[in-house]
């Protein structure tokens, strides 16, 4: 039986108001958003594809759209690849964001301040809009880049989106497109996301700066304790305190540590954690002096040692819990990573065994990246070996 196609009317369309997604028959769909922004998508092969937005893009103009889909499709065509030729010679946002660093890279003396730039669009920006043609980003896929970090990450957020302002008016200004610059505030995006004046503080575990790291790992060495080692382990494997306090012998193979799923927290699948040269260096001492069933064993035969066990070895090296605790180790590792290095949000993400919650990076979950993230917890660990003066 054929689809049932235009389920919608413009007067419903008009009238349209809760979040969800609105079937116009055919894989075409109205869209509203959490902030009641609404647009067209086509839904084919377990794919979404973005038509514009609404009213921009009128029902009719929509339908027409979605009509093109369905031809190239039956046409044995990706409707993807068929719009993306058609554009081959666009302005991409990655392309206008690349030239404008160019341009004015060398006017910024800090070189921090310059890799920030890259880093914070390769991160943020680039997997939604990067390939986009700066003609066709929409308010919606500001709101895509933003919402997710709005309030969880404000100040980063803030800088993401002036930056993708900054880009929009260079593009503007050499004439790729006409019209409102969707990452504008004043006037415009204003009225959709909270002031970050006002966006609620969120309290963060205290973290060690990661420029202090080496001083703090040649201290956290001379202690020569099981528990300054657990805590080395757990630095240098960039894991939540609970998952080394907890490690048997039985999760080791050779340069890999795999956690099996009933202890992760994203309870997804194992988490299989690359060890460094370093993190191999603890294991062989702990074999050394030879522990059994617990890597890292307590006082208590059969027993792990506590969390305040190596918070208190912390608290000895002159470092208390105001100032930094264990699991705030993962914050220094993520802002090293994002600050200092080139690798990819998400190679950090699933090394830090978080769930990728952005649709385009989930697409990595196929493969857990095991060889880019050997190479990451290396250069962590020899990171972690320089003392900076």
């Amino acid at each position: 039986m054929a689809q049932q196609l235009h389920k919608l009317t413009d007067r419903k369309v008009k009238a349209l108001s809760e979040p969800k997604r609105y079937n116009d028959g055919g894989g075409l769909y109205l869209q509203i958003s959490k902030s009641g922004g609404k647009s067209w998508l086509f839904r084919y092969q377990k794919t979404n594809m973005g038509l514009g937005p609404y009213p921009t893009v009128t029902l009719a103009k929509a339908r027409e759209r979605a009509e093109e889909c369905r031809r190239n499709i039956a046409d044995g065509k990706n409707p993807q690849h068929v719009r993306a030729a058609q554009t081959s010679g666009a302005h991409t946002f990655r392309q206008c964001a690349e030239r404008y660093i160019e341009m004015n890279e060398k006017t910024w003396v800090n070189a921090k301040h310059r890799q920030q730039w890259r880093n914070t669009l390769s991160t943020y920006a680039y997997p939604i809009i990067g390939d986009i043609n700066v003609a066709d980003i929409e308010t919606a896929h500001m709101l895509e880049v933003l919402e997710p970090i709005w309030h969880t990450k404000n100040p980063t957020a803030t800088r993401v989106r002036e930056r993708m302002d900054t880009v929009l008016n260079s593009a503007k200004t050499l004439g790729l497109f006409e019209g409102q610059n969707p990452a504008q505030w004043k006037g415009h995006l204003e009225h959709t996301l909270p002031n970050p004046s006002k966006v609620r503080k969120v309290k963060h575990r205290p973290a060690l700066p990661y420029s202090e790291m080496g001083e703090f790992m040649r201290k956290l060495r001379s202690r020569q304790s099981f528990s300054s080692l657990l805590l080395e382990f757990q630095i240098l494997t960039a894991t939540r305190p609970s998952e080394p306090r907890l490690v048997p012998w039985e999760e080791i193979d050779g340069d890999a540590w795999t956690l099996p799923l009933h202890r992760t927290k994203t309870k997804e699948r194992d988490h299989r954690i690359p060890l460094s040269l370093q993190a191999q260096s603890v294991l062989s001492t702990m074999r050394e002096l030879g522990t059994d069933g617990l890597v890292f064993p307590g006082a208590k035969e059969g027993r792990p040692m506590s969390d305040a066990t190596v918070q208190k070895q912390m608290k000895l090296m002159g470092v208390p819990n105001t100032v930094a605790v264990p699991h705030g180790f993962r914050s220094t590792f993520k802002d090293w990573t994002s600050e200092e290095t080139e690798y990819h949000n998400t190679v950090s993400e699933m090394a830090l065994g978080h769930t990728i919650k952005n649709a385009s990076e989930a697409a990595y979950r196929r493969g857990d990246l095991f060889e880019k993230r050997r190479a990451l917890m290396q250069d962590w660990a020899d990171y972690c070996d320089k003392i900076i003066s």
